[in-house]
């Protein structure tokens, strides 16, 4: 496909039903753009599920309870 991006980021941190009535798109996107590079954004418990799928190239887990219970940005970082 002509203009494929070189990388799409999927985010849908957390539910694990949604993170799994998700996982068609990352199978439509693997199919549509095969040289475009796949990365999910999950929160951690959530992640398992995902690191072995074949239609992502990495799976990045984040904290979001850290992110709630910062005061300040730098807390987080």
């Amino acid at each position: 496909m002509p203009g494929e991006p070189r990388a799409v980021a999927l985010v849908k941190l957390s539910s694990l039903g949604d993170v799994i009535h998700a996982l068609p798109v990352a199978e439509a996107l693997a199919a549509a753009l095969p040289r475009t590079r796949l990365v999910w954004l999950v929160e951690r418990r959530e992640a398992a599920l995902l690191r072995d799928h074949p239609a992502l190239d990495e799976v990045i887990d984040v904290d979001t309870r850290a992110w709630r219970s910062a005061r300040t940005p730098g807390q987080v970082v």
